[in-house]
């Protein structure tokens, strides 16, 4: 006899109040007219309504003697209006009545439907239930799924009537499967696309998605898509739980640190501040600049010493190894977001605009002038400092101070009238390019290309540019031409540039001794699409979404990746208008959720075609299409805005 191995089956759970009908709290609300009127037993509705349950009493658990008018309406619907002899032979003008009562039982019962259809109990065991059970918050019974689908309003509690509270108590197990949220109500909290609600779950976005029930019932969703996002979200499960983890201990360590943090603080105490503030007024220089770089580095050194950091780091760089570059589903692609970071990474926070030109100009003596900015310089202008020009230059090039600290103190120490001191300042200029999110900046080793957010004394950002350092082009300045420069180029502090890539400047500039060092950062860009298709034999167009515009993710260059959500919609639209439906669809969103070229077509099972053509105006992609052709079943046009 051969052993024939039983795959086990893969484990659903869901947990909505309506998957075995409305809500008993619906019921009144939905048939209000019809209630009311059971309250007047004199009604002809009434009247006929009890006749008919006298009539069939064998049929129905109610007892009457109570008075129609005195059974609620939860027992009324429980034990009679919901029965299946009771729609079948209710007098016609109750069961009018009762039409949206019944109309809207039904559409909550066809969530249930899609959710069977998607997970068949030949290879699924799926568990239905319609409130959370005991061992809802038990670890080792939640892992054993391998997908949760939770209704949004789970429990009708005073403070949060939402499951928000529950996923953030099941938050801290390792192992959680992949988490979807359906709803007819996600409008009314304004949930989807934004990272505010994972962040109140503490769940990574990865791990917990949300459907509205009006997509999962659709027929451009339906099970298909649901199976199809289940697999996408299985795929990432590994990810999703490390980035959760690596995210918890992040937040963990900045707790802990704070406590060890705090003692180093009480520690220095009022004396040995009062020390650095002299070291400080002798060079005079900042005394918040030089005791804040003392603290935050004492503040890494703390989170650096973190071994669960360092471990929860490596498990997530091992789940990104293993999933072969996958396109994860996730709600957004926040391309501000991470150009923000990449700027904080480069250019010190919480610096205030300074109008150096107005201060050291606006009338003030020459040499008193001189004398301020000599035994400031410092202050005014610290080791990185980024000057940008109010005249019309201003818009292409900026200037930063790459003069050594200590040659800087040298100013104030000097004994020498200033404007005859042998020292001087070294400025090197950089090009800076306005850039929107829509470009996509690829590494370049030869360039050492930072981002800076000129923002304003409000916190405002004004302005992103890419920062260009020209190596070649030095300027050395003595105190006298410093001021000179200030004035004639209406120069005013913008920022600083962190110490650590101020000396790569440094380096920069002394290339022939040596080759600057670098962090390797692409930037992705956010262009604009709309999807059309022509079909063989047929003239008009389909739109994909109905035209409208969407956003895709300029990955790499002439290489767009359509967002998780956006190709999982569609790989459902393609295969659905294919004739042979015994193509697999999974090949098409493999294809789909990966990087496309924009210069050569994709071909998938020889009977769908991609193609590209970028056009200044969107708009006129229909036109445009009527006017074109394809040789292939399903010839698939993607029309892309120029970058500006």
């Amino acid at each position: 006899m051969i052993n024939v191995a039983v795959r086990p089956l893969k484990k659903i759970l869901v947990i909505d109040d309506e998957i075995y009908g409305i809500r008993a709290d619906r019921i009144y609300t939905v048939a209000k007219d019809f209630f009311e009127e059971l309250r007047d037993i004199h009604q002809p509705l009434t009247i006929s309504l009890v006749n008919f349950l006298v009539s069939n009493s064998d049929q129905f658990d109610i007892d009457l003697t109570l008075g129609i008018n005195n059974i609620g309406p939860t027992d009324l619907y429980s034990q009679a209006i919901s029965k299946k002899i009771f729609k079948e032979n209710a007098p016609e003008e109750i069961l009018t009545e009762l039409q949206s009562l019944y109309d809207e039982n039904d559409n909550v019962l066809k969530i249930r439907e899609v959710i069977e259809e998607a997970f068949p109990s030949n290879s699924y065991e799926v568990s239905l239930l319609d409130k959370l059970p005991q061992n809802a918050y038990d670890e080792s019974y939640l892992e054993d799924f391998d997908l949760i689908i939770v209704d949004l309003y789970l429990l009708p509690q005073q403070d949060d009537p939402t499951s928000t509270s529950y996923l953030n108590h099941i938050s801290n197990f390792p192992n959680l499967p992949p988490i979807i949220i359906i709803s007819s109500h996600f409008n009314n909290l304004d949930i989807v696309n934004t990272s505010a609600y994972f962040r109140k779950t503490n769940l990574s976005a990865t791990g917990l998605s949300t459907l509205s029930k009006e997509k999962l019932l659709s027929n451009d969703f339906g099970s298909m898509g649901l199976q199809l996002m289940f697999q996408k979200m299985s795929n990432q499960r590994a990810i999703s739980n490390k980035t959760r983890a690596l995210i918890q201990t992040w937040k963990q360590t900045l707790t802990d640190t704070v406590e060890s943090f705090s003692e180093t603080l009480w520690k220095l105490d009022a004396s040995i501040m009062q020390q650095l503030y002299n070291d400080a007024i002798e060079d005079t220089q900042s005394f918040d600049d030089l005791l804040n770089s003392f603290l935050s580095k004492e503040l890494l050194w703390h989170m650096e010493k973190c071994s669960n950091l360092k471990v929860a780091m490596a498990q997530l760089s091992e789940g990104f190894s293993q999933a072969d570059n996958i396109n994860l589903l996730t709600y957004e692609v926040d391309v501000a977001a991470h150009r923000s970071m990449l700027s904080h990474h480069f250019y010190i926070g919480g610096e205030q605009v300074v109008e150096l030109w107005r201060v050291y100009g606006n009338g003030r003596h020459q040499r008193t002038a001189l004398k301020d900015l000599n035994k400031n310089l410092l202050t005014v202008l610290p080791f990185g400092s980024v000057l940008k020009s109010d005249t019309a230059t201003g818009n292409s090039f900026i200037y930063i101070n790459i003069t050594q600290p200590c040659n800087l103190a040298n100013f104030p120490r000097s004994v020498i009238k200033s404007e005859n001191s042998p020292n001087s300042i070294m400025l090197i200029r950089a090009k800076i390019t306005p850039k929107t999110n829509a470009n996509f900046i690829p590494f370049n080793s030869e360039r050492n290309i930072s981002i800076f957010e000129l923002i304003d004394n409000y916190g405002n950002i004004l302005q992103a540019y890419d920062v260009d350092p020209q190596s070649s082009q030095v300027i050395s300045l003595g105190l006298t031409d410093l001021l000179s420069f200030i004035k004639l180029q209406k120069l005013s502090r913008v920022g600083r540039i962190r110490p650590e890539i101020a000396i790569n400047l440094q380096q920069q500039v002394a290339i022939n001794l040596i080759r600057p060092s670098q962090s390797r950062f692409k930037r992705i860009g956010l262009r604009k699409v709309v999807v059309l298709l022509k079909k063989r034999g047929e003239s008009e167009p389909l739109k994909f979404k109905q035209g409208e515009i969407l956003n895709v993710v300029e990955s790499e260059k002439n290489k767009i990746t359509i967002p998780g959500r956006e190709s999982l919609d569609m790989s459902l639209w393609l295969f659905k208008l294919l004739d042979d439906v015994s193509f697999n669809i999974e090949t098409i969103s493999e294809v789909l959720s990966k990087p496309l070229s924009l210069t050569a077509k994709k071909t998938i099972f020889q009977n769908i075609e991609i193609q590209f053509y970028e056009i200044d105006n969107l708009a006129n992609a229909l036109q445009k299409l009527r006017s074109m052709s394809g040789s292939k079943e399903l010839n698939l046009f993607i029309f892309i805005e120029k970058a500006p």
